[in-house]
């Protein structure tokens, strides 16, 4: 008998199948929707800060105001800095955006389990020294 509760288990085999598979469909559908997400809000951004840098590259040109020559170098470099980044956005696949963001994850999976060891250790020593 199959009960109304959603374990899997309790499940025939085909539909635990079927509902695995329209997790990962889930988990696909929101990766490439927080990756275009991503892709947008990035592409604002660099639209934003590029019409920043033009709009002060402008004024000064125009004599509204005065830059000085270490100002115009950070901007140009901030100029420079904004194409490579618009064209590495432009080149970011999906595929890549998945990658990326699994290792993002596996560091942080590492990085908490360094930091239970931590607190484990920690534990261990402190009963260690209240029994001596």
């Amino acid at each position: 008998k199959h009960t109304k509760h959603s374990n899997n288990n309790n499940k025939p085999k085909k539909q635990r199948n079927k509902n695995n598979d329209n997790n990962s469909e889930d988990q696909q559908q929101n990766l490439q929707m927080k990756f275009h997400q991503r892709q947008t809000e990035k592409r604002i951004r660099l639209r934003e800060i590029h019409s920043e840098i033009s709009e002060a590259l402008n004024h000064h040109r125009e004599g509204r105001i005065l830059l000085t020559d270490q100002e115009l170098e950070s901007h140009e470099r901030r100029m420079k800095a904004l194409e490579r980044k618009r064209k590495m956005l432009e080149e970011e696949t999906m595929e890549k955006y998945i990658e990326k963001t699994e290792r993002y994850e596996e560091r942080m999976r590492e990085k908490r389990e360094r930091k239970e060891q931590r607190r484990h250790d920690e534990r261990v020593n402190r009963r260690r020294e209240e029994e001596l």
